[in-house]
């Protein structure tokens, strides 16, 4: 095999597999080496959900909807990946959550073209008539969606071969080459590789690629435990959220019940187009501990049943948990490490690496070829936790 790129990236999932098409495309000789396969890790263990209403404002939002206009020209390069802009229900269910919706209303910086609307219970029946008639309202957020995030992936794995792209699966980076302050390739269980450029798309293994080169950044695996039920007739719409995740994401210290802290409980509901449903999720720190619990599924099920109870009646045919990239501030690191020339990092995504893949790559792909990005990525930057 060859031993000589333009650019090896380390990472098979969705963020690394989108930034080997759009190198490739952009006329780079590139490597991808995986430890494993592609959505093996935290790709293959995430719904696809689409929405700008679950970014922070300001930078993140910003970023999320420079990433959203990228997906529909992907789908036409790549072939379809169930992209759909249908929309959100999330579900309202006390009047805490009621409150902080309305205030959630209230932000200024609603896109220009988006739109929020709080809908009684009848209207919620409307978009949904199997849900639960007792739901009191939901907040309906139009300019949302999702995708199917093997096919995403594995549309870009097969594009990005069609380029010229090299894959090296099963294949674990044991050290990084350099000579001086340059990085000039990784060492593996099947030898060494050469690049111009090494791109860290390793998610929450993101850390380990880094202490290679003497620093520490502060991602931390965040577990999401998932329930798959068995495949049905169209029942489910929409994506169907739970408000109770928004209050735990920005209003934490509102949550009063310590099971729903500890395990991050919220739930989202989502039929496939093969009629399967999703059940997830939680957000709990648990190390890189992949196993799934009682306490989180039964409360992921109680959840949705409540919601719509013919889930009591359907049958599990899976339950399992992915980690999640976590860093302090909610935004991935991307860009270059410290004194290093050569190395590029692109992870650190938590539950955005569907959602942000498209413009990371694009963001990724511009600096290594262009030496500059389109979109000021100061605020993806290592520096910003000046751990090291």
């Amino acid at each position: 095999m060859e031993t000589k790129f333009d650019v090896i990236v380390v990472g098979a999932g969705a963020v690394g597999s989108s930034c080997a098409y759009a190198l490739s495309k952009a006329g780079q000789k590139v490597l991808v080496v995986e430890k494993r396969d592609s959505c093996m890790g935290t790709g293959g263990a995430t719904g696809g959900l689409l929405s700008w209403f679950t970014k922070k404002p300001g930078y993140h939002l910003a970023l999320y909807l420079q990433s959203q206009k990228l997906f529909k020209p992907l789908e036409e390069e790549i072939g379809k990946f169930g992209l759909q802009v249908d929309g959100t229900v999330q579900v309202i269910e006390t009047d805490m959550e009621m409150e902080l919706v309305k205030k959630s209303m209230e932000r200024d910086d609603i896109p220009s073209g988006y739109s929020l609307e709080i809908l009684d219970g009848k209207q919620v029946l409307q978009l949904e008539p199997n849900i639960n008639p007792d739901i009191p309202g939901a907040l309906w957020i139009p300019q949302s969606g999702r995708l199917e995030v093997f096919d995403f992936v594995y549309g870009m794995v097969r594009a990005a071969k069609k380029l010229g792209c090299q894959f090296l699966t099963e294949t674990e980076v044991i050290g990084i080459l350099r000579e001086g302050e340059r990085v000039t390739g990784i060492t593996t269980n099947r030898g060494d590789f050469y690049a111009g450029t090494v791109v860290n798309a390793c998610g929450v293994w993101g850390n380990d690629l880094v202490k290679m080169l003497g620093y520490d950044m502060p991602i931390r695996p965040r577990r999401g435990q998932i329930v798959a039920l068995e495949q049905r007739a169209p029942y489910v719409y929409h994506m169907i959220t739970s408000s109770l995740y928004q209050t735990i994401k920005f209003h934490p210290e509102l949550i009063t019940d310590e099971a729903i802290q500890r395990i991050g409980y919220s739930f989202a509901i989502e039929q496939t187009e093969s009629g399967t449903t999703i059940l997830s999720g939680t957000r709990e720190f648990a190390g890189f501990d992949r196993g799934v619990t009682t306490e989180a599924i039964g409360k992921i099920i109680a959840g949705a049943a409540k919601v719509y109870p013919c889930v009591k009646d359907m049958k599990i045919i899976r339950t399992f948990a992915g980690l999640r990239p976590y860093t302090p501030d909610g935004l991935p690191i991307v860009g270059s490490l410290g004194q290093y020339t050569g190395f590029c990092m692109a992870c650190g995504h938590e539950g955005d690496g569907i959602a942000l893949a498209p413009i990371t790559a694009q963001l990724v792909t511009e600096l290594i070829v262009n030496g500059e990005t389109s979109l000021d990525i100061t605020p993806l930057s290592w520096q910003r936790f000046a751990v090291s």
